[in-house]
């Protein structure tokens, strides 16, 4: 008997397939480089001053676009991107990177509640949320509602 016969069949893996495209490549390749010019702090170095919300704005703008192009939302549409998954990924990074070049601003007026920004981050919200179900799963989504709606600890 050789030792190949052994082997059991491999199973079917449960996890999604990824779309790969030359854009997704870029994506993933600015995500790793951001992460590490933040690390080696790099853009102080260069002289460009920002706030860390800032930063992950952009990181965000950058991640959501590779989440809704890489990650299909079912097994069935694993080959192609629909449409719905273009929109989604240019609605993420307008909304991220509206966020990111608009945060000075917008942190100045948070008591006042300024509805450009209460619209962005309701957009980002649900977007992060699908984003979530579909790289993790629904359970992650359901237990971040649950700690949403939890009554608050008075102390």
């Amino acid at each position: 008997m050789t030792p190949a016969a052994n082997v059991a069949e491999p199973e079917q893996s449960r996890e999604r397939p990824f779309r790969r495209s030359p854009l997704t490549a870029v994506l993933a390749s600015l995500l790793v480089a951001g992460s590490v010019a933040w690390a080696i702090d790099l853009f102080r170095s260069l002289g460009l001053l920002f706030y860390s919300e800032q930063f992950l704005g952009g990181m965000l703008a950058i991640a959501l676009p590779l989440v809704f192009l890489a990650v299909p939302a079912s097994r069935r549409q694993a080959g192609r991107v629909p449409v719905l998954d273009h929109v989604l990924a240019l609605t993420g990074f307008i909304c991220a990177a509206y966020l990111c070049l608009r945060y000075p601003e917008l942190s100045l007026k948070t008591t006042a509640r300024p509805a450009d920004g209460m619209a962005v981050g309701a957009v980002l919200l649900v977007l992060v949320l699908e984003g979530v179900r579909r790289t993790v799963g629904m359970t992650i989504v359901i237990v971040a509602h649950d700690l949403a709606t939890w009554p608050k600890i008075r102390w």
